[in-house]
């Protein structure tokens, strides 16, 4: 299939959570009795606070209703499958640091491209609530995680759920893999 991939999807979306984020800051600033310096936000955060400070009540809402607009076209594009399989990522693991959104070098516009690259197919379920699973289905050439991604129609929890246990069996334990991980990048002690 053929997803519809519209990219005021991911603004929409960008608009949403990025309230709720600056709802959060401005929740704990109230608990604290003030604003957070610059040095206690990363950058992506403050960018989220700042971007909001522009919207509106009506955009917001305006934002959900286009939200669920894509999410109702997703669902029933895909309403004659049982099940969707994909990869959980479009790449593999990006390195320590190469999402940076925590410096002052922080690009809102590469990071969302960078994100997108990485994430096209859990954002889609994210967003819709169709329920997904995904299952460690190996190792990258360079020894990176590898994942697949089960999803299904609303309501079919159960569904994924069997379907994902047997695809852990078949693809071996997941201690395998946590424990190949645990070779390759953190020193055991």
């Amino acid at each position: 299939i053929s997803y519809p991939a519209d990219p005021a999807f991911s603004l929409e979306a960008e608009t949403i959570w990025m309230t709720e984020i600056a709802l959060l800051v401005r929740n704990r600033a109230e608990e604290l009795g003030r604003e957070p310096r610059r040095d206690e936000i990363e950058a992506l955060t403050a960018f989220a606070v700042e971007r909001t400070k522009a919207l509106s009540a009506v955009d917001y809402l305006q934002a959900l209703r286009r939200l669920h607009g894509h999410a109702l076209r997703m669902v029933e594009s895909t309403r004659e499958f049982d099940l969707i399989l994909t990869p959980t990522t479009g790449r593999t693991a990006p390195l320590i640091g190469e999402f940076d959104t925590r410096t002052e070098r922080f690009d809102h516009e590469t990071w969302a491209e960078q994100g997108w690259r990485f994430a096209p197919f859990t954002e889609m379920f994210n967003l819709t609530g169709q329920p997904a699973a995904s299952i460690p289905a190996g190792l990258s050439s360079r020894g990176l995680p590898i994942g697949v991604q089960i999803a299904a129609q609303p309501g079919r929890d159960e569904l994924v759920l069997q379907v994902a246990r047997r695809l852990e069996a078949r693809l071996g334990p997941l201690q395998l893999v946590s424990d190949l991980l645990a070779r390759h990048y953190w020193s055991v002690d």
